[in-house]
């Protein structure tokens, strides 16, 4: 996508509706496409890492290793590796993957310590001669360094999603990557792509986006104040981009998500005394028994039937949510070409290594 692609829409409406249209044709032509090299992580495990939507792949990719792959696994934030006490001195047993959908320079931070782990690998949508073309020479560099080094790059659609805050490609595109690379590791127990692709395909188009769109744009302030969603953890390990559709592309407070169990532990007795919209998320006994346990409260919950698949759910929801949030974008006439705080983020986005934060929590 042109960087320039919003320059002659107003608000950046039409940049939005044509992401969100070619947002799952490409994820699915990524699981339709042959399968990896084969990837042999080390025996000490996989360390996932990323910040933003990349979070979710991180995340995704950690549980799909765990569950079907025997893979030891788990996600540390981007801010560990600011620690010099981390990773552990067994590090070098460990394969770092990095997802970072421009290899901003947070994600720097990890690849910074590149040099403490076994082996390393990059989930990235950008290449070297994009980075170079678009003058970001210092990340081209990063590329060409890693593939010196031996690192696996991983690529995935798209490079140049910027223009507006919100992506949508991406964070869709990068669940499919982190699923790929889950299944190039010999021996795993995930379905094979093309019936992946197909699953998510009947379920997309089921009606449920219109169902929450259509709800929450008759019901945009209370939606706007905040609400709730309820699912499990097949979901809700890798809900940040579920958050991020309303933060970044319609500036509200992002929805509260609470595991199906975690329920009743608390935000239902909240939700008991100030109501708020309630949205129940998954199609198994569990979403069922929380839905019932909802009303029987009082609540007036909705429920969408995403899978509750672990493998299928994280894609759904993008599927879902990028839709929801074109429609809301649309109905309320969101500008999505100047964002709250556009540009007043360097202090934190800009930083690369240790040795950019100071004491005084200044860089």
């Amino acid at each position: 996508m042109a960087g320039n692609e919003g320059a002659t829409d107003a608000l950046g409406h039409g940049l939005l509706r044509r992401r969100v249209a070619s947002a799952w044709p490409m994820a699915r032509s990524l699981l339709h496409a042959g399968p990896l090299a084969p990837w042999r992580p080390l025996q000490g495990g996989v360390v996932a890492t990323g910040v933003g939507s990349s979070e979710a792949h991180a995340r995704y990719l950690a549980g799909l290793l765990r569950r079907f792959a025997g893979v030891p696994a788990w996600f540390e934030p981007l801010s560990a590796f600011l620690d010099p006490c981390f990773p552990a001195r067994h590090g070098r047993d460990q394969t770092l993957v990095v997802f970072s959908q421009g290899l901003g320079p947070n994600a720097q931070i990890a690849l910074e310590r590149r040099g403490e782990f076994g082996s390393v690998v990059l989930a990235t949508s950008a290449t070297e001669e994009g980075q170079r073309n678009s003058g970001r020479d210092g990340r081209a560099e990063w590329i060409a360094r890693l593939r010196g080094e031996g690192a696996r790059v991983e690529w995935f659609p798209v490079e140049d999603e910027y223009t507006i805050l919100v992506r949508v490609i991406g964070p869709l595109c990068g669940m499919a990557a982190a699923w790929r690379l889950a299944a190039s590791v010999p021996g795993h127990g995930l379905t094979t792509g093309t019936v992946l692709a197909d699953r998510l395909d009947a379920w997309s188009s089921a009606p449920w986006p219109w169902f929450m769109a259509g709800t929450m744009r008759r019901e945009p302030d209370q939606h706007r104040a905040g609400f709730t969603i309820v699912t499990g953890e097949a979901l809700g390990g890798c809900a940040q981009n579920v958050v991020a559709k309303f933060v970044e592309g319609l500036y509200w407070r992002g929805p509260r998500v609470v595991d199906v169990l975690g329920l009743a532990h608390g935000p239902l007795q909240q939700l008991v005394a100030s109501p708020e919209p309630v949205w129940v998320l998954g199609d198994d006994a569990m979403a069922r028994r929380a839905f019932v346990t909802l009303r029987e409260a009082g609540l007036s919950p909705r429920q969408v039937m995403i899978p509750s698949s672990f493998e299928q759910a994280p894609l759904a929801a993008e599927i879902l949510f990028n839709h929801v949030l074109l429609d809301m974008v649309e109905s309320l006439d969101v500008d999505q070409l100047n964002w709250p705080g556009k540009g007043r983020d360097a202090g934190l986005y800009g930083i690369s290594r240790r040795e950019d934060v100071d004491e005084t929590g200044g860089a």
